[in-house]
């Protein structure tokens, strides 16, 4: 294919800071790719089809090839076809499209907004290599290229909460930015505008302390402040990954035997060994656990008990989980595969509880598991007997039987145990660990204690909104005061909004704006606030409210620059386009614009 018999018309992909005119118009992506030319062929859509097709798990291809072969990629069809591949890239994120502002243009949304301009972005390259003949090394730096940002899009997409929090923050009408460009593990995003906004990183938020999440990630400074509370906890011992054999012997004097041993400074069960018994053993832990880098392992007394995940969330307790090995209850019949193979049938088939954050697995026997409970594989247990299946493995517990509990099912002193430690921590959001042989006795009764804290809990999407509660308490509103003045011409402008005229918080200039009054006034400028982008302004948590100025014109093209406005003031003379006259009624007659002369 000639380039120089086919051109790029319009190859545009610019961002709308509002779809529309009301307060749930979320950002949005315009896209505008037109073609001319001496020829008008048609795009190498099997290339970019088994491109995109390699990106997706099996189970999404079949669906996907059928949608490419039955479209073709035509030239008259870029900006849709831009838009389909930029949704496959992001699926199963939401991508869709809007009215367009004009004539042969597509307007895209996404709850994740920014992904979405860097999936449009790559796709408008994807479309010219294989428009214009992309050399080789081309198409593979594209590849390359569109292969990160999968895999990045795919790591985001795990983060499930994060997802139903946009969700439920836009249905609140709170603006959402995505601060960590697809950061992984866990994006950070901001909700609201200025000083009223909150900063969430999966259930961590900035309402908690710094002091109080390190010490929650410190198991030994996190034991030693639970002793000073007065709250049970295993006895434990500090010990160097190169102690001698005559302080292996102390430690277990001390902790007792069997004990656990584990990282000083890893989550989620890493490095961790249960049921260690005598020196060379403890050696062996030792030496595992100090292979995540720590200088010295934590040696831990092991305590009988069912393990539970008390969740706090704003302070207060607001559910617990127990959480067990596999297991299965004999009926005097069937031996103990077929039994498991049952409750693995029951667990799999039922929808998954919306307060666990990922799916259960099947459980597999473990046959040394049963050998210490004096069963094999075959053995028939008696009816009601409980045999656990498999060995106890902090490090995979995706198979583990769990059940929700809530704080009036169990004994009022662990719902006040759980606030002490937030509120001592200055945490809002806090994940408990204990282990109890009775919870629904006193937490000061022998046979519980608590075993670790963890600042960034997981927690299934449902607790999405309760988050967004937690966040924005009291319906507090999420976005400063904004004034947006609208000028049609510099001559509109006035000196005196700088000295509180129009509002008592700062003035911000629009970059059009800006432009226009440096040259008219030079220094009666001085003071204020100037941006290229919105967000440098919403995103500034020293802001507590604005005057905004902008043009007429940047408005038309780019859309409020925010939500939240409190009050729009507009030019009085209308404007002469048709479109944009209607556009200047839905503002006055939807948004309560006033028109004025200034």
């Amino acid at each position: 294919m000639n380039e120089g018999a086919l051109q790029w018309q319009h190859c545009h992909i610019v961002e709308r800071y509002s779809s529309g005119i009301t307060e749930q118009d979320a950002p949005a992506w315009v896209v505008q790719l037109l073609l001319h030319g001496e020829e008008q062929p048609l795009v190498d859509g099997a290339w970019l089809a088994e491109l995109l097709l390699e990106l997706l798990k099996p189970e999404q291809q079949p669906a996907i090839r059928a949608a490419l072969e039955n479209q073709a990629l035509e030239p008259q069809l870029l900006s849709t076809s831009c838009v389909d591949l930029a949704r496959l890239l992001l699926t199963p994120w939401p991508v869709r499209e809007l009215e367009p502002l004009q004539a042969q243009e597509v307007m895209a949304q996404c709850p994740w907004h920014e992904p979405l301009g860097e999936a449009l972005e790559l796709c408008r390259s994807l479309i010219a290599a294989a428009l214009f003949d992309g050399a080789q090394e081309e198409r593979q730096a594209l590849a390359t290229a569109l292969q990160t940002l999968r895999q990045r899009v795919l790591d985001v997409q795990n983060d499930r909460l994060a997802t139903a929090v946009i969700q439920a923050a836009r249905r609140r009408g709170i603006a959402v930015s995505l601060v960590s460009d697809l950061m992984t593990p866990y994006p950070l995003l901001q909700l609201g505008t200025g000083c009223r906004s909150r900063l969430l990183s999966y259930s961590a938020s900035d309402g908690e302390s710094a002091l109080g999440a390190n010490i929650c990630g410190n198991k030994q400074l996190s034991h030693t402040l639970l002793q000073r509370l007065g709250i049970p906890v295993p006895h434990q011992a500090l010990v160097p990954i190169d102690a001698g054999t005559e302080l292996l012997r102390r430690v277990l004097a001390q902790v007792g035997d069997p004990c656990v041993v584990k990282p000083a400074s890893q989550e989620q069960g890493r490095g961790v060994s249960l049921n260690i018994r005598g020196v060379e053993a403890l050696r062996q832990a030792i030496a595992r656990a100090g292979g995540y880098g720590d200088a010295a392992v934590l040696v831990e007394q092991q305590c009988p008990g069912t393990y539970y995940r008390l969740v706090v969330l704003n302070q207060q307790l607001a559910w617990l989980v127990q959480s067990e090995p596999p297991f299965v209850i004999g009926d005097g019949k069937l031996n103990i595969t077929a039994l498991l193979e049952q409750a693995n049938q029951a667990r799999l088939h039922k929808p998954k509880a919306p307060w666990l954050p990922t799916s259960s697995e099947a459980a597999a026997i473990h046959a040394a598991a049963l050998a210490d409970q004096g069963f094999t594989p075959t053995s028939i247990p008696k009816a009601g007997q409980k045999v656990v299946v498999t060995a106890i493995n902090p490090e995979q517990r995706k198979d583990w039987v769990r059940q929700k509990l809530l704080p009036h099912e169990i004994d009022p002193s662990y719902s006040a145990m759980a606030s002490a430690i937030a509120k001592t921590l200055a945490m809002s959001n806090l994940g408990i660990d204990v282990l109890s042989t009775d919870i629904r006795r006193p937490l000061q009764d022998p046979g519980s204690v608590v075993l670790e804290l963890n600042h960034r809990q997981e927690l299934g999407a449902v607790w999405s909104q309760r988050l967004i509660e937690e966040l924005f308490p009291d319906q507090s509103p999420p976005h400063i005061p904004i004034k947006l003045v609208v000028l049609g011409h510099p001559s509109e402008w006035r000196s005196s909004w700088l000295e509180g005229g129009v509002s008592p918080h700062p003035t911000a200039l629009s970059p059009m704006v800006a432009q226009w009054l440096e040259s008219d006034h030079g220094a009666a400028t001085a003071g204020t606030l100037r941006y290229r982008h919105p967000r440098e302004l919403l995103s500034n948590r020293a802001i507590a409210g604005l005057t905004w100025v902008i043009s007429w014109d940047e408005m038309v093209q780019q859309g409020l620059p925010c939500q939240g406005i409190s009050r729009l003031l507009l030019p009085i003379e209308e404007p002469t386009d048709q479109a944009e006259q209607q556009l200047r009624q839905q503002l006055i007659s939807q948004r309560g614009a006033i028109p004025r002369r200034f």
